[in-house]
């Protein structure tokens, strides 16, 4: 699963680096590290849907964060937002069934029709748009086989030009806005 990583440079702050302000660095610091990588998922999540037909359910679930687990230090602050690599079905993105086949759209503003396609509520309630593979079965030209179809991947966005340092560009800017919001509310408390 690819990752975005945005690093910083820690000697910025070295000069409140004392060891009364070292707690509130690390609060101020993973506060504003929340609301980056949050900021960040909001802003690929938006970039995403622009450009796909995805839901906003699929898109959420396949950027994954990561918080820090245990603030001690301000090495241990690490925040990860991964990009998932899998299929999205084609059941579901905005589809019809026709005649001919299965029209759906994947990209904004275009359709593309998959002919022989059928669209098929399974046994399990799961609903899939499939395709009829391999020879007939039987003496009489039994069912083939089918299998489910699938499009686009999330991760397909990321590799557009300027689609990282978007999402970078925003996420720094919430990190610093929070920053320099909270830092003087956690040094009045140190005092």
């Amino acid at each position: 699963m690819p990752t975005i990583t945005a690093e910083w440079d820690r000697s910025l702050i070295s000069v409140l680096r004392s060891p009364g302000l070292e707690r509130a660095l690390v609060r101020v610091t993973r506060a504003a590290g929340g609301d980056a990588i949050r900021a960040a998922r909001v802003a690929s999540s938006r970039r995403v849907r622009e450009r796909k037909s995805i839901r906003v359910s699929r898109v959420s679930r396949a950027l994954v964060l990561s918080y820090p687990r245990s603030a001690r230090s301000l090495d241990d602050l690490v925040w990860i937002e991964r990009v998932s690599s899998a299929m999205t079905p084609i059941a579901g993105l905005p589809k019809r069934q026709t005649r001919r086949g299965v029209n759906f759209s994947i990209n904004k503003g275009k359709r593309s029709l998959i002919p022989g396609a059928f669209v098929q509520k399974m046994r399990s309630g799961h609903v899939g748009v499939f395709h009829r593979t391999g020879e007939k079965i039987g003496l009489k030209g039994g069912r083939r086989p089918f299998t489910e179809l699938f499009s686009s991947r999330v991760i397909d966005v990321f590799r557009d030009d300027g689609m990282p340092a978007t999402v970078l560009s925003r996420a720094q800017s919430v990190f610093a806005a929070t920053f320099s919001r909270l830092l003087p509310l956690e040094i009045a408390k140190a005092k």
